[in-house]
């Protein structure tokens, strides 16, 4: 299992498709500013990182802490739930956020699920790359 939590959406990119090709169960995390996102990815069987970001514009892929900041709670919180989705899934239980993308924003109080499904465009789910 590999938990990720880096700072930018190549590094991020470069670690998933490692993951993906070693049949790793891969763990994303995010946060900036107020907000946060977790998504457990297992290869060959649920929805991909490059799914989820296959329709992120440039500009997004270029937000990061260090340059737009980030609120302490929501590396901790994004780093809880992480923890918990390892641990779920040492106990041989279902994980939470599989094909789910969780987002929360801290500064509106909010936190929703958003189910995410294999996207036919993906070239990784398809096995082009």
């Amino acid at each position: 299992i590999v938990i990720e939590a880096t700072d930018t959406v190549q590094t991020k990119l470069m670690l998933h498709d490692g993951c993906h090709r070693l049949k790793k169960i891969f763990i994303h995390g995010a946060a900036l500013q107020y907000i946060g996102r977790v998504m457990t990815i297992i290869p060959n069987t649920s929805s991909c990182l490059r799914c989820l970001f296959l329709d992120l514009e440039e500009s997004e892929q270029n937000q990061t802490c260090s340059r737009f900041g980030v609120s302490p709670p929501v590396v901790k919180l994004a780093g809880y739930y992480q923890a918990q989705e390892a641990l779920s899934l040492m106990q041989n239980n279902t994980p939470k956020f599989l094909n789910k993308l969780l987002h929360f924003d801290l500064k509106k109080m909010k936190m929703r699920t958003i189910p995410i499904q294999k996207n036919s465009e993906c070239q990784l789910c398809s096995n082009k790359i």
